[in-house]
């Protein structure tokens, strides 16, 4: 659910989301909490990878990996919504400002780490890629599946339906 802010909160927020993109990759803390969130959502070990490490998907890897990769996409956004609304509501001059962006970057940062240590692409705050070789696996938070595909030379707005893909191209990721 998209929640209308204004000028002021989403540049900042902006800001803070690309600083978190650009800093030192904070260790997962706890890291644990991908490995319980796994067993608890499916039978599989999913394939942790090293920092910066490239990996190529089929489709019916990345729908396997899905449950999990939603669920720690569902936590940080149910942990970030309250430091989100109380920064939306907090005047530029107010003293505390910076630690509530700390603690807005320090969550968004554990999330980008863990969607990157699952060998996924952060193209966005909620919006991961995933690799197939051809082009990307489009998802954004909060759609219930993995429903679109885009080029590697293209982004978000040229995304297309996974199934109109699937059927021009007949892609060996698919199969």
């Amino acid at each position: 659910m998209a929640i209308p802010l204004g000028g002021t909160a989403i540049y900042r927020m902006a800001v803070l989301f690309r600083l978190a993109l650009r800093s030192g990759r904070p260790r997962l803390t706890p890291a644990r909490d991908v490995f319980e969130m796994a067993s608890r959502n499916t039978d599989m070990i999913h394939q942790i990878v090293a920092h910066n490490d490239s990996r190529v998907f089929t489709l019916a890897e990345a729908q396997a990996l899905f449950p999990l990769v939603r669920a720690i996409t569902q936590a940080a956004f149910t942990e970030l919504e309250p430091v989100r609304r109380h920064l939306e509501g907090m005047i530029p001059s107010n003293p505390q400002i910076h630690e509530v962006e700390k603690q807005y970057e320090a969550i968004v940062k554990r999330w980008v780490a863990k969607m990157e240590r699952l060998g996924l692409v952060v193209k966005g705050l909620w919006l991961v890629d995933f690799d197939t070789g051809d082009g990307y696996l489009c998802w954004k938070f909060p759609e219930l599946k993995i429903g679109h595909f885009h080029d590697y030379h293209e982004g978000y707005t040229a995304r297309r339906a996974l199934g109109e893909i699937v059927e021009e191209r007949d892609p060996d990721w698919a199969r």
